[in-house]
């Protein structure tokens, strides 16, 4: 742990990760990756490539927010929240809602590197689109076939797993990796602190780029929508849904897919259960919140 923050630290020259309540998050995030996840050399490169560059966000996000106070006068109103069950549809609908200029949705590159933040001067020409696209390329040579499962760009739209793995608070990391026990840990944690990072990285992205709402998408908000009402206490919410087998072969083929690039040892009679009982507790806390 304290060998990732410094090297975050050494990396970005800065020393203030902002909100302290990351660090048990992060700790148990370690703990069971190294202990459960399996991770092949390649995977134990990436997966401490992608951990540093998640502190140093924190790091150059919060150094922004000090220089510029603009930032945190920001307004999230209205947001539209496409969830459901993974496999649904959620992302065409978010591309298709994405096609509304009035809409504003986070794009890949500026989730993967949201400092400094983005401008509307330059938002199509950013040269982080190009950095973000080189690594997609090595991404799709690692991981062979997900171009067919999932589309990836720096210029598509991208849902917010990415946006809250900042808190490290992310079903992100348990789709890409084999972690039993940070899922169960996941589970039983109220996500407002998810949810307030969510906001101020909204806050972020939006100052020299607004748009009349944001669209936003990730099947895993069914988690919690207490936590995200009382974040976006107006937003839409907009559910997509598809036969739930249908749903639980197409997740487990593309969970596999994505952990095979980081462990040689998948086992896809895990995989599935796993998938169906994890998506099975979403859709029931998200219908007990409904009724």
């Amino acid at each position: 742990e304290e060998g990732l923050l410094r090297a975050a630290c050494r990396q970005a020259t800065l020393e203030d990760f902002g909100d302290p309540s990351f660090r048990e998050p992060f700790r148990r995030l370690l703990a069971s990756v190294k202990s459960e996840a399996r991770l092949n050399p390649m995977g134990r490169l990436a997966t401490r490539h992608d951990l540093i560059r998640l502190l140093v966000n924190r790091l150059r996000m919060e150094e922004d927010r000090k220089r510029n106070p603009g930032i945190a006068a920001q307004e999230t109103r209205r947001p539209i929240i496409i969830t459901g069950l993974p496999r649904t549809g959620t992302t065409l609908l978010h591309a298709l809602l994405a096609l509304d200029p009035a809409n504003r949705v986070p794009l890949t590159w500026e989730t993967v590197y949201p400092s400094p933040p983005p401008d509307a001067a330059t938002y199509r020409t950013d040269r982080r689109i190009g950095v973000v696209n080189g690594q997609i390329r090595w991404f799709h040579r690692l991981v062979k076939g997900f171009n067919r499962i999932h589309p990836v760009d720096a210029q598509l739209p991208e849902e917010c797993l990415v946006i809250f793995s900042h808190s490290f608070l992310s079903y992100q990391f348990e789709t890409a990796h084999r972690l039993p026990s940070y899922l169960d840990w996941l589970e039983g944690q109220d996500l407002r602190p998810a949810y307030q990072a969510h906001r101020r990285f909204l806050q972020h992205l939006q100052w020299r780029c607004p748009g009349a709402r944001w669209v936003l998408k990730a099947p895993a908000h069914m988690f919690d929508f207490g936590a995200m009402f009382s974040t976006y206490p107006d937003a839409c919410v907009v559910m997509t849904h598809r036969d739930p087998n249908q749903v639980t072969a197409s997740n487990a083929s593309l969970t596999a897919t994505l952990r095979g690039a980081f462990s040689d040892e998948i086992d896809p009679l895990e995989v599935g259960p796993e998938c169906s009982r994890r998506w099975a507790e979403a859709i029931t806390r998200a219908m007990r919140f409904r009724d």
